[in-house]
Order: C-alpha cells, then sequence, then structure tokens
C-alpha cells in the first residue's frame, strides 16, 4: 500500500487490514467482481471493471467521494483486486477534482504507487470526465432541507434558469446529454431523495410531503423565476409541485409524462427484464441494456455504452424504488386532474414509441390536449421513452426554444423575460 497524501491511501484488495492499521477511517472498494467484506471502519463500495467503456458516471462518483472525505479530514483508503488500474484512476481524478491537471495527478500517483497505470478504457474515461468539468462548468453541491441532505449539479450560465427533475431509478445523470443543447442557460438537477447521491426518503413514501420536500429545494437553488423541468416521474412531480405552489415557477417542461387513456382492454403491464439470482456484472449490464432496447430507445443503434452504464449506475444508487411508492398510490393526484388546474405555460414531449403512453402515444398527448388545448406539445419520431437521450439535439432545441420564450411577470400588467 502507499500514500497518495496524508489523506488518501492507495492498495490491493488483500491490504485493506493493513490500511486500518496505519490510521485509514474510511475505505473505498472499486470492485465489481465482489461485495467488500464488513471491516471496523466504514466501507463504500463504487464497482468497476478494468476493460469497460463507458463507466464516467460511476468513476466520477467514486473521484468525487474520496475528494470530498479527504477534505473533510477523513483517510481514505481506496483498493481494487491488485491496487494498480481501477485505483490509479480514482485517486488520480480525485485529485483533479480538487484543482490538480489530470497529467499532473497521473505522475503524483504513479510517484506513489510505480504500478498503479489505469487501463484504456478508464483513462479514456478520465480524459472526458477531466475535459467536461473544466468545459460544463459543473458544480456538485450538497443541500440540507431539515434532516435530509440533496445532491445537486449546478451548471451556471448568465441566461435563464432551468431546474430539472429526473426519472425512477435515475440521477441527475438522466439529463446530461442535453447539457451541450443549453448555452448560456442556468441550470440546476437535483438528485430527488432516495435517488443517485441524495439522502434516502426516511420511512413511508408520501407523495404530499415529498413535494413539500421538492419545493424547498427548488427555491433553496433557483428562487422564484426559474422554469421546472422533469422527465418520466420528474415530469409527473413537476405538474404536481405546480399543481399544489402554483406560484414556484413561471412554466413546466414535462418529458415523457406517462398515462393511459380509452379502454382499459388496450393497455398492458410494461415488463422490464429483471437480474437473475447472483448475476455475474456482465450479465447485469446485459438486463439494463435488453431494457433500455426494449422500452427506452425506439433506435437500438443509439444506445451507448455510456446509457446503458449510467443507466446501472443509477439502479444500483436507488433505494426509493417503485415498490416503495406503490404504498402511497392513494395519494397521487392523477395527472390529468392536475394537468386541467394548472394555468402556466407547458411545453410537453414524448417519444414516438413511448409504451407507458397508452394505447398509443397520440392518445395520450391528444388526452393532454384536451385539458389544455393552449400548451405547446411535440411528439418526437422514432423515439422512446429516454427521449432526451436517444434525440438530446432535438429535445434541447425545444427546451432552449421554450426557455426562451417564457415570460415572468414583474409587476402588475408588465412581464418580463428571465
Amino acid at each position: 500500500m502507499n500514500a497518495l497524501s496524508s489523506n488518501i491511501w492507495m492498495g490491493e484488495a488483500g491490504e485493506a487490514l493493513a490500511m486500518i492499521r496505519r490510521g485509514v477511517t474510511r475505505l473505498v472498494d472499486l470492485r465489481a467482481e465482489a461485495s467488500p467484506p464488513g471491516y471496523a471502519v466504514p466501507v463504500e463500495h463504487f464497482p468497476l471493471q478494468d476493460e469497460m467503456a463507458g463507466q464516467h458516471a460511476m468513476l466520477s462518483q467514486a473521484a468525487r467521494r474520496v475528494a470530498e472525505l479527504a477534505q473533510r479530514g477523513e483517510v481514505v483508503g481506496v483498493y481494487c483486486q491488485a491496487g494498480n488500474s481501477r485505483t490509479a484512476a480514482v485517486a488520480a481524478l480525485a485529485l483533479v477534482h480538487g484543482g490538480t491537471d489530470l497529467q499532473d495527478a497521473l505522475r503524483a500517483v504513479r510517484q506513489a504507487r510505480p504500478s498503479a497505470v489505469p487501463a484504456l478504457s478508464l483513462r479514456e474515461a478520465m480524459v472526458d470526465l477531466a475535459d467536461g468539468w473544466n468545459q460544463q462548468g459543473l458544480r456538485h453541491e450538497h443541500l440540507k432541507l431539515g434532516d435530509l441532505v440533496l445532491h445537486a449539479v449546478h451548471r451556471p450560465g448568465l441566461g435563464r434558469r432551468l431546474v430539472l427533475l429526473h426519472g425512477v431509478y435515475g440521477s441527475w445523470t438522466h439529463w446530461q446529454s442535453v447539457l451541450s443543447e443549453l448555452p448560456g442557460v442556468d441550470v440546476w438537477l437535483l438528485d430527488m431523495p432516495g435517488f443517485g447521491e441524495s439522502d434516502d426518503w426516511p420511512g413511508s413514501f408520501d407523495h404530499r410531503r415529498y413535494t413539500e420536500m421538492l419545493a424547498q429545494a427548488v427555491r433553496r437553488v433557483a428562487g422564484a423565476g426559474a422554469v421546472l423541468g422533469g422527465y418520466s416521474f420528474g415530469a409527473y412531480l413537476a405538474l404536481a409541485l405546480l399543481d399544489r405552489y402554483p406560484d414556484l415557477a413561471p412554466a413546466a417542461i414535462l418529458v415523457s409524462l406517462a398515462g393511459r387513456v380509452g379502454d382499459a382492454s388496450r393497455h398492458w403491464r410494461v415488463e422490464e427484464r429483471r437480474f437473475p439470482p447472483h448475476p455475474l456484472f456482465d450479465e447485469r449490464l446485459a438486463v439494463v441494456e435488453a431494457n433500455l432496447r426494449a422500452i427506452h430507445f425506439g433506435q437500438p443503434d443509439n444506445i451507448s455504452r455510456k446509457a446503458v452504464y449510467s443507466t446501472y449506475h443509477n439502479i444500483w444508487r436507488t433505494r426509493l424504488g417503485p415498490r416503495r411508492m406503490r404504498e402511497a398510490r392513494s395519494s397521487r393526484v392523477p395527472p390529468l386532474a392536475a394537468l386541467s388546474r394548472v394555468t402556466k405555460p407547458l411545453l410537453m414531449v414524448w417519444g414516438e414509441h413511448d409504451p407507458y403512453c397508452q394505447p398509443q402515444v397520440g392518445d395520450w398527448a391528444a388526452a393532454c390536449r384536451r385539458v389544455r388545448p393552449d400548451m405547446k406539445t411535440r411528439i418526437v419520431p422514432g423515439a422512446a421513452h429516454w427521449v432526451q437521450e436517444e434525440r438530446p439535439q432535438e429535445v434541447g432545441g425545444l427546451i432552449r426554444a421554450f426557455v426562451d420564450g417564457v415570460k415572468v411577470p414583474t409587476k402588475e400588467g408588465e412581464e418580463d423575460g428571465l
């Protein structure tokens, strides 16, 4: 084992106990092929593989977590099976997160542990992440709301403000591909409670209390006047927020809001493949990719390895799943009822082949337009449920045009842009 700094140690899995004896107060296990055993100090698990493309989300989260723990004064022990490739990647990126140039960080890691060299796929992801952190200007922040701590990603901009909510089994990464299509927009991406890097939702799920907390979060990060947006479950929550708090936002963007209308005999249960018992890592990814093909993408060729891996990462981090939410179904307001009461400008976007809109997307869109004939709608040809990932340029363009056109009341009888 080797010390990268006074607060970061690197080693192999078999050296974890030795790290603890040297004063490590927190361990970070990077092995996808094994679950960490119990130790006398807390262990955080970020499963990575050496030769696999698209592991940006997990790699980024692991590195940022190591950097945050070290900055708080913890002594962190980072290890993978051999202590070379994955350990080197995360340790170097932790230095980058603190402001070190990537090449300087790699040299520091190699100097501390000569055998530590990231595999090619990890190295490529490291370059992407370092460039993205610099170019996109993403800031990861933590918001304390009562007893909960929420993770939020802020992409500062001089233009209009936009707060986006993700879907079930998701995180802020549900919107990541759209960011480059929103130049100048001041964007906040929230990890909702029970998802991503935010705290879990305590106890039984309740829609009313959940929207209360989300309203606090929106006000905290953006104040009044920010356009509110959501994808899938996040679209429903954005609609519910405007229904309950009409002054929370001047307008909303609802992407892939699900619903059923008409004859129930033409409805069906959307079935996702489940992980087999005790699956290998590659088997888990195969299940994720199969579900993306069947439900979330209309054109399978549009599925990237990054989309597969980020989806697996989001599933792995989800604690507030559909089963817990079903416990509170009685308190859920039907979407069309909420839509009928919301008077703010709306943009609704769906993919043409979204299976959660039944019997067909056109039927559900028509039902929504009957309730709100003045709102803007768009059905994206060839796409499915995760439409902003499959067609980021088109969806990003729709969002940008809508946000640019939103007017916010400033004085009685006057309107102005955000």
